[in-house]
């Protein structure tokens, strides 16, 4: 679990401490001249060299309802009431409990965690699939907490997460340079981020500065090739399929799935869902799972693969000619 709020204070320090600063508005219109751009903005024009979009999904891409596939969550922060069974190690965080006796589609997991005060991080999250409503995620924990015997009392913090995991690329090189999630670095079979974006932060901020003295539209050209590389692009193409034949898994094959993937050396499994590994490392993960995987397991996942080769994402015409 990340500090939303001790984050955004260390990065505000960070622009501070860099001579930048922070203005509290809301952007309108985006206009392009020969070097600069302007922003207009409800407390007035803005005039900057290059306008970078970090909003998460707005300006520069398709918007999120575009995403074929999505990640949804509910989870609760709460005291764990007197008595109640916690039936996993103290000190460690459950990622990814599928164990269901009855499984349903689309399949949800557990996270859960320990904290301090007595208090526990519970959260059930379909992986990859089609949203599902917080209330059905909210029913399908508390049946899950109830098998386990944890009893929970009242919630301290409440998430709910809806993340939009296949959108189409932004256009490409456009002079509204994207980044995070609005230049559709979420990883589309986790639904991961924050990693991804505080390691290309530092090479994407180098490219811009190398390319600001030309003006804008340089400036964002090199900022898009250090988001997204030819190479960088077909690796998420395969975690993309990767992520449609987890969707289109019935129920029952999908603890087999994640078997035989867990059996793979750490580094094929890093390879998959790291963000940042080229797409040989990516199709080797994923071949040697197809490969461990049972009959039955395998079947499905090649069906998988041959039924939803439609409902991947269509590449961007200025990405993929």
């Amino acid at each position: 679990r990340v500090d939303g709020a001790g984050l955004r204070a260390d990065l505000l320090a960070r622009l501070e401490a860099a001579g930048g600063r922070v203005i509290d508005a809301r952007a309108g219109g985006l206009t392009h001249g020969p070097r600069d751009s302007v922003l207009d903005t409800d407390v007035g024009p803005l005039a900057a060299r290059l306008v970078v979009d970090c909003s998460g999904s707005g300006l520069a891409g398709p918007g999120p309802r575009a995403a074929a596939l999505w990640q949804t969550a509910f989870g609760v922060v709460a005291p764990l009431e007197a008595g109640s069974a916690w039936p996993f190690d103290e000190d460690a965080a459950v990622l990814m409990d599928f164990r269901d006796p009855a499984p349903v589609a689309p399949p949800t997991f557990l996270y859960a965690q320990r904290l301090t005060g007595g208090r526990a991080f519970v959260e059930e999250t379909v992986l990859v699939g089609p949203p599902l409503a917080p209330e059905a995620l909210r029913g399908r924990l508390e049946a899950r907490l109830a098998r386990l015997g944890v009893r929970l009392g009242a919630p301290e913090e409440i998430e709910r997460c809806r993340i939009p995991l296949t959108p189409p690329l932004p256009a490409l090189g456009g002079r509204l340079l994207a980044f995070g999630a609005a230049a559709g670095r979420v990883h589309p079979a986790t639904g991961y981020l924050l990693g991804d974006s505080a390691r290309r932060a530092g090479p994407v901020a180098e490219a811009i500065a190398a390319g600001l003295e030309a003006g804008g539209a340089a400036a964002a050209r090199r900022g898009w090739a250090a988001i997204w590389s030819p190479s960088d692009r077909l690796a998420r193409r395969l975690r993309s399929l990767g992520a449609a034949a987890f969707a289109a898994l019935p129920p029952s094959s999908t603890g087999a799935l994640l078997d035989a993937f867990f059996a793979q050396p750490l580094a094929a499994q890093a390879a998959f869902l790291d963000g940042g590994a080229g797409p040989g490392a990516v199709l080797r993960g994923m071949a040697g799972t197809a490969y461990a995987a049972s009959w039955p397991a395998r079947r499905a996942l090649v069906a998988a693969v041959l039924g939803r080769r439609a409902a991947l994402p269509s590449p961007n015409p200025s990405v993929e000619s």
